[in-house]
């Protein structure tokens, strides 16, 4: 079932879980993140990156997220990551997307601010959900741009945002063992900020970290790499057994598995459900 995240977000913050949101690209990356929430009974967030919606194009890409929502035994929220304005309110205005999310960490923060405001101003009159940014989640190598906590708490208060995008140094991208997360910076953030916190560049980090993450008010995790991964991993390994088969759908498929046991293997962690 398509649903909105405002209460799904807010109730995991309270039981110290989180939802796991998850990038899709494609066809097969759809499939597999709602097959491995009904295989567990979870809700999820199916996620539309800018460059995915110009690689398979909007309406193709949400159309086909929405079919297989409509048809999930499970919630299944789609939401736009990391959009810029005019494609944010696009969507709200379309009204497909039940979650959008502004990325105004680039801008000064007062027209962050503003712009997000204005952004949950016409949302809200829709039942649509609203995520933010304050500070800036890096990339390997990048210069790291702490959340401050005084600054997220007086953004959520202006801009009334039902959930915020937190740097604490996780960084987006294949990282190679330097992300060095900053518990003390997340908890200061949590203490001043009573909404739930998203996580950003989650991707290949342990257990402990997410647990610890949750426990300090993380309601929704963000996975893109891993998904990358598995898939690429399924494809190469098919074709490197199958050398002959010039079947996608048979290639396709055996990636899919992998995508969807990386995606389960998450949802139970993020959800705390013992393994």
């Amino acid at each position: 079932m398509l649903t909105t995240s405002q209460q799904l977000l807010s109730e995991a913050r309270r039981s110290n879980v989180a939802i796991g949101a998850f990038n899709t690209n494609n066809l097969e990356i759809t499939q597999a993140i709602i097959g491995a929430a009904e295989k567990n009974s979870s809700p999820v967030i199916v996620q539309t990156s800018m460059k995915a919606i110009k690689y398979a194009g909007l309406e193709a890409l949400s159309s086909a997220i929405v079919a297989y929502a409509e048809k999930s035994s499970v919630p299944v929220v789609l939401h736009l990551d990391h959009g810029d304005f005019d494609t944010a309110m696009m969507l709200v205005e379309g009204g497909k997307y039940m979650s959008v999310m502004f990325d105004g960490s680039k801008l000064p923060i007062e027209e962050n601010i503003e712009k997000t405001k204005a952004l949950v101003e016409v949302a809200h009159k829709k039942d649509i959900a609203v995520e933010a940014e304050v500070g800036a989640v890096g990339k390997e190598g990048g210069r790291l741009d702490y959340t401050d906590p005084d600054t997220a708490s007086r953004f959520v208060e202006q801009t009334k945002c039902d959930s915020l995008a937190v740097a604490f140094g996780n960084l987006h991208g294949q990282q190679t063992g330097e992300e060095k997360l900053n518990f003390d910076v997340l908890a200061s953030i949590s203490q001043k900020v009573s909404i739930p916190l998203v996580f950003h560049g989650a991707s290949n980090l342990s257990d402990g970290d997410y647990k610890k993450a949750i426990e300090l008010g993380v309601a929704k995790i963000n996975i893109d790499t891993e998904i990358r991964q598995a898939l690429t991993t399924g494809l190469k390994q098919y074709l490197s057994e199958n050398p002959d088969d010039i079947d996608p759908r048979k290639s396709l498929s055996f990636a899919r598995t992998l995508v969807e046991d990386v995606i389960s293997n998450k949802i139970i962690i993020f959800s705390g459900t013992p393994s």
